[in-house]
């Protein structure tokens, strides 16, 4: 049965008015992160990129776009805001809702900054995500690599089950033997509840390793990106009235590193990579 959200599932998500938009500035190079073990002892974790949307990562509440080097289709409009409403953590977090500007159906779609091209690189990314409820929109949290032209994997939040009448579901992108689609994971996903995403991109073993809420729901082959310079999230415009979808945390690092307090570049730190 046919998902619902429509767009190229394998060549990188893009959207018409932020490509006829000025280039996005590249993110920093990665950089060594710590952490602390269960000993209390601090090791250095590879940290490419991340935020948790605050006022001291530079983020005020509003429009996302153009904060820190972020993009969302449209211009400067509320459907993708920063918000005080329901941090994970801290103090703010994003925000997407329902764009009364646009059709039913019509992809709404958020991009972080985009590192530099990397070669292979192998990567784990977390992140917290919270929708208030199932029956309405699909949400997407998606890794690509522009320099590759090509999407590195793809998490969607289905507004249903194959049934298109059952619980929220979540599916991946995979390509199970025959063929590239969104194949479910049986297992459903948590309204109106934080829940921790993490993808892990495996060079090594050629696989890609899905969790959600720490529980591994499935594994999956790598069948396109072997990198991820970019994560964004989109949704397909169906919401619910007063439906909102809530992320906070957002990392990426290193393969199998746990998450390390994340700290986005300031818009000063993007400046100066444009200069």
């Amino acid at each position: 049965m046919q998902r619902r959200i429509l767009c190229s599932v394998l060549t990188i998500v893009t959207s018409a008015s932020v490509a006829a938009a000025a280039p996005r500035p590249l993110a920093p190079p990665a950089r060594e992160a710590f952490r602390a073990d269960a000993a209390g002892d601090f090791h250095a974790a590879t940290f490419f990129l991340g935020t948790g949307f605050e006022v001291g990562e530079g983020f005020t509440t509003g429009p996302l776009e153009p904060q820190n080097g972020w993009d969302a289709t449209g211009t400067n409009l509320p459907w993708a805001s920063i918000s005080t409403a329901a941090p994970f953590s801290g103090q703010q977090h994003l925000r997407l809702i329902e764009d009364p500007a646009s059709p039913v159906g019509a992809l709404r779609i958020v991009f972080s900054p985009v590192l530099a091209p990397l070669p292979p690189t192998s990567s784990t990314v977390y992140v917290k995500v919270k929708i208030s409820n199932d029956q309405g929109a699909d949400y997407d949290v998606f890794g690509q690599a522009p320099s590759q032209n090509l999407v590195a994997w793809r998490v969607e939040f289905s507004f249903s089950d194959d049934s298109f009448t059952g619980p929220g579901t979540i599916y991946v992108l995979d390509n199970p033997g025959t063929g590239l689609r969104f194949v479910s994971t049986n297992v459903r996903w948590t309204p109106a509840v934080y829940k921790e995403l993490r993808v892990d991109l495996d060079n090594a073993a050629h696989v890609i390793r899905y969790y959600y809420d720490g529980a591994l729901i499935y594994t999956g082959s790598i069948f396109g990106a072997t990198t991820v310079e970019q994560v964004g999230v989109l949704h397909d415009h169906y919401q619910l009235p007063g439906e909102t979808c809530d992320v906070d945390a957002l990392s990426l690092q290193g393969l199998g590193e746990p998450a390390v307090s994340v700290r986005s570049m300031t818009w000063g730190e993007v400046k100066s990579l444009m200069r």
